[in-house]
């Protein structure tokens, strides 16, 4: 079977027999459609990669970010200025960056921000069951309110966002 594929002027053709489930070549006798198309679909995935296409998948990555929004620098300081109210703030900030693979926090997206809010929402709220500190008839703190607040602000323009486009 032969199958190529050109991407920018650059063709790269595959060959590969058409094989069974024990991959030995089948006579072309006892050839089914089945076969045929099992081995374009193979033989077209192997030209692909040729390219460089779907290489992470094969390296063990997970599929990529399809989102690459960057937050705004306001944002990123809010983030900032909720981090800084936990423990360790410092030692905090540098596991996020170094968790999110980037130097500050305005390189995140807005979905990662997101995930950051939740995770600190959720720590927030475990130190305060462990303290027992809880204000007014909510059951929560002004940490926890803060946190919840900018959640619901952020997912509130996120689909107001989607929802335009």
């Amino acid at each position: 079977m032969k199958t190529g594929v050109e991407i920018a002027g650059l063709e790269h053709i595959e060959y590969l027999p058409i094989m069974d489930y024990k991959n030995k070549s089948i006579n072309l006798e006892n050839v089914t459609s089945f076969d045929v198309n099992k081995t374009i679909q193979r033989s077209l995935t192997k030209a692909l990669a040729r390219h460089g296409l779907g290489l992470y998948l094969y390296s063990g990555e997970d599929l990529p970010e399809i989102e690459t929004e960057k937050i705004s620098i306001k944002d990123a300081k809010i983030l900032q200025n909720v981090v800084k109210n936990f423990n360790e703030p410092d030692k905090l900030y540098a596991t996020l960056l170094r968790k999110y693979n980037v130097n500050s926090f305005r390189e995140l997206t807005v979905k990662q921000r997101v995930e950051i809010l939740e995770g600190l929402n959720e720590l927030s709220k475990k130190k305060e069951e462990q303290n027992g500190n809880k204000i007014h008839s909510t059951g929560t703190t002004k940490g926890q309110r803060d946190v919840a607040s900018i959640l619901h602000t952020e997912k509130v323009r996120a689909s107001s966002r989607f929802a335009c486009t």
